[in-house]
């Protein structure tokens, strides 16, 4: 076990301040009370973008020293990447990067290594030694391949800043750079080349394709369900009996939208006068309708008519009221479809996550969460139970699946 615990710590709300003087305007009194020792004092005020801005955001990430101090540079480092684009982005982001140098202080820590010392011998500098650690626990099954590219990437971009904004310049080489050239096709189906530089730290991403292994790939790896599969889940999902979690799969699997749009759709996508002739509802998506997208695209999902009354006639019901009720936003059209039994949504619109609450206790933002959990621990146990059924899916699965169904059915004879 170890003796000294490197921590990642999320401050629910964080607002930036300088230090400052005593008659300074809008000068604030802070005592830090020290053992064996009288009270030390300072001042400080908020720092102010504008007139009228500070610089505030929920959910800020530090990473802290055994001791409990904040590891300075990294902390640092972090803040300046919300700084770069000051919305909810920017802290997702900072989060990955905690993550990852958390993991880093604790190599640094464990073995010993100074992280601004670059010796003659490439071996023993700590970029060429964490990389070979983080080999080890990808061989060992520790992590996974990704996840080490993540951690590797992590601290070259650290360094890179510690560079060009902290003025460090190490006495040998940190890596060895490289120019590289990836073919990629544009939205329009153009071929077109990029330039990209490398570095000799990146761990290689070796992807093998097993010939049976009937995958698809969008941005993941994914797997369709059979038509089996599907029914066996779709009946599954109605004996738990819990009606959100199940429309929620619903729409995925006849809509082909992911998991960020279908926990984003608002009561007013659903209290729509519609003809009676109208089979499907062409529902837009994406910045100016209250609907997340990947990458703030604008797409149209088309949902099903039946499945579209059905949701009609659910967020009139006396169940969905109430859990609207007990939300922040109330009984409006302008709340989310799907809450929980608490009135929480599951999954945070991009307008939420980018406004700034001062009162903000909890340290993570809804990301749907609540749903793997419960295909975790309910769906999949009861797959097993009543059907036998061993297969395993992730949500994203369900786009896989509406994608194959809707090829099928060109196909069909």
């Amino acid at each position: 076990m170890r003796e000294q615990k490197i921590t990642r710590q999320v401050i629910p709300v964080y607002t930036l301040t300088e230090i400052c003087n005593r008659d300074d305007q809008n000068a604030v009194k802070r005592l830090i009370p020290i053992k064996s020792a009288s009270n030390t004092e300072y001042y400080f005020r908020t720092l102010k973008l504008s007139k009228t801005e500070s610089f505030s955001v929920n959910q800020m990430e530090m990473v802290l020293d055994p001791d409990g101090s904040p590891w300075a540079e990294a902390c640092l480092y972090i803040l300046s990447r919300v700084e770069d684009s000051y919305d909810y982005k920017g802290v997702i982001s900072a989060s990955n990067i905690a993550s990852g140098l958390t993991v880093f202080r604790q190599f640094l820590i464990d073995y010993g290594v100074d992280y601004l010392k670059f010796p003659r011998n490439k071996q023993q500098r700590p970029t060429y030694r964490y990389r070979s650690y983080l080999k080890d626990l990808i061989r060992s099954g520790q992590i996974a391949k990704s996840t080490g590219q993540r951690f590797m990437q992590s601290v070259i971009s650290f360094y890179k800043w510690l560079s060009t904004e902290r003025g460090f310049s190490p006495e040998n080489q940190m890596w060895k750079e490289q120019d590289k050239y990836i073919d990629f096709k544009d939205s329009y189906g153009f071929s077109k080349v990029k330039h990209v530089k490398s570095t000799n730290l990146s761990i290689p991403s070796y992807r093998e394709t097993a010939p049976d292994d009937f995958t698809i790939n969008d941005g993941g790896k994914l797997k369709p369900l059979t038509m089996d599969e599907q029914l066996d889940l779709t009946k599954a999902l109605f004996k738990l009996g819990n009606f959100e979690m199940t429309m929620i799969h619903l729409l995925a699997l006849f809509t082909g939208a992911r998991i960020q749009t279908v926990l984003t759709l608002k009561v007013r996508h659903f209290r729509v006068e519609l003809p009676d002739d109208l089979p499907e509802i062409r529902l837009p998506c994406g910045p100016g309708t209250g609907i997340d997208t990947k990458h703030d695209k604008k797409l149209t999902i088309f949902i099903p008519r039946w499945l579209h009354d059905r949701l009609s006639i659910y967020v009139n019901s006396e169940r969905a009221v109430k859990r609207r009720l007990k939300s922040d936003r109330g009984d409006t059209d302008a709340n989310y479809v799907f809450l929980s039994n608490r009135g929480s949504p599951f999954y945070e619109d991009s307008i939420d996550r980018n406004t700034f609450d001062p009162y903000q206790t909890k340290k993570y933002r809804a990301s749907a969460g609540t749903v793997r959990t419960f295909i975790a621990e309910r769906v999949l146990p009861e797959l097993k139970r009543t059907y036998g059924n061993n297969f395993s899916y992730q949500f994203h699965d369900l786009r896989a699946s509406f994608g194959m169904n809707l090829s099928d059915s060109f196909t069909e004879s």
